[in-house]
């Protein structure tokens, strides 16, 4: 065009560009929503008439194995739309003044029948120091719930975990959480931290690989960090959040 010189072209090349890339990818994720809702209602619906069925003990155990990997499956997608959410920074935080240490005695409180079928000993060794935050309280839910599941599905059976809170440098609020693997961990802190990755190579565990990834986007999400230490059969992950 007449008037319009190469950088000026350049540059609303590139406006129009990304304009449609946000389009596409609003419209993609509204389509993927729906699939992964008419999926869900799908199967959902299935498995209940399947149930009411007169079945014979061996179809009725394929069911419930079925059943099992469907939920199994719905939380994975589930997981992964939150994880792809995060990542794109496409979320809005609700952020609310809350006590760190009474958000995490609430989850040992949600997760008390989980925790007391676990054959593990949770020892909690929380400060008693100020640890009210100004944050997402969802999201911190999620990070400090991850790692409690993670615990529950790869520590060792009789072993304890350990759930510290302390204030760290720079006016922030830290938990620590350390457990005894129930598997060699013959893998790097950067590999467990991939989507899909999974310490347990065996797979002799209900885990997808997803829970570390998303307590690592959430965290960074949140303004804060999150990190992991291997030292022999002891696992440690640390979550550090800003008080304000």
């Amino acid at each position: 065009k007449a008037g319009v010189t190469l950088p000026q072209a350049d540059f609303i090349r590139r406006e129009k560009m990304a304009a449609f890339e946000k389009k596409y990818e609003k419209e993609l994720k509204e389509i993927a929503e729906l699939q992964k809702t008419d999926f869900r209602a799908a199967m959902q619906k299935r498995m209940e008439l399947m149930k009411k069925e007169e079945l014979s003990n061996v179809v009725r155990d394929y069911l419930d194995v079925i059943v099992d990997k469907t939920d199994k499956l719905k939380e994975m997608i589930e997981s992964l739309f939150s994880l792809a959410k995060v990542s794109s920074g496409n979320i809005e935080l609700h952020k609310e003044k809350f006590g760190f240490n009474r958000l995490i005695e609430q989850i040992m409180g949600d997760m008390k029948d989980q925790i007391d079928e676990s054959e593990l000993q949770f020892v909690t060794r929380l400060t008693k120091e100020d640890t009210e935050v100004y944050s997402d309280n969802m999201y911190c839910y999620r990070i400090c719930q991850n790692l409690f599941e993670n615990a529950l599905k790869y520590a060792a059976k009789g072993t304890r975990v350990f759930v510290k809170t302390y204030i760290g440098e720079n006016d922030t609020v830290c938990l620590e959480m350390t457990n005894t693997a129930g598997y060699p961990m013959d893998f790097e802190k950067e590999e467990i931290l991939e989507k899909f990755a999974r310490g347990d190579k065996a797979r002799s565990t209900d885990g997808n690989g997803l829970g570390l990834a998303i307590v690592s986007s959430y965290a960074k999400a949140l303004g804060g960090e999150f990190d992991i230490q291997i030292d022999c059969d002891q696992f440690k992950a640390y979550v550090i959040l800003q008080k304000n």
